[in-house]
């Protein structure tokens, strides 16, 4: 999924989330569990952030973590995304050490997801890549029951030793690369 902004002038990308098929195959082998794996790159940032769905032992809710590198301000930060249990429409609130510092406020009635960001933290509200990198994974999040299934049905056809029934894309081999490959 790939996002644009329109400045009037021209269109520009701001960001790719995308599915890392492979990770979400041999994740869910080993949960049991359908789990999503996402990649997020951002124009002018030189690290791909890998969005993970967490197994736990009720996948309800849903859990995500990632860490995301500000480069302005030169410090990690790891972020937990957790699924509300009780909402009226999908909402998530994000954390990061432990402390609440955003949420996103899914509406009940849409097409699709529709949903607002909120970010609490000083820096992280005026990180414009970060802001980015939220608004990719929110529009993931209507599609998440059907990537679920489809990673289901992945899974089904590889532990029953039926023909491979998906493959793997170019993109997604190119993210998997080394990048210290070379050396030596």
């Amino acid at each position: 999924m790939k996002t644009f902004k329109n400045t009037g002038e021209r269109i520009r990308w701001t960001g790719t989330i995308e599915e890392i098929t492979t990770r979400e195959v041999h994740n869910s082998i080993g949960s049991r569990r359908a789990v999503l794996t996402l990649a997020v790159l951002l124009p002018g940032y030189d690290y791909i952030i890998h969005v993970q769905q967490n197994h736990r032992t009720f996948r309800i809710p849903s859990f995500f973590t990632f860490c995301f590198y500000d480069e302005d301000e030169r410090r990690v930060w790891y972020i937990n995304i957790k699924r509300k249990w009780i909402s009226i429409g999908a909402d998530f609130v994000i954390e990061s050490g432990g402390k609440k510092i955003g949420e996103i406020d899914g509406k009940l009635i849409g097409f699709g997801y529709n949903a607002y960001i909120h970010v609490d933290e000083p820096t992280l509200a005026k990180n414009g890549r970060f802001l980015e990198l939220l608004t990719l994974f929110t529009t993931t999040v209507g599609y998440h029951r059907a990537v679920r299934r489809n990673i289901r049905h992945r899974v089904r056809a590889i532990t029953s030793d039926e023909p491979a029934s998906y493959v793997v894309e170019d993109e997604e081999f190119w993210l998997m690369k080394n990048p210290r490959r070379r050396a030596a």
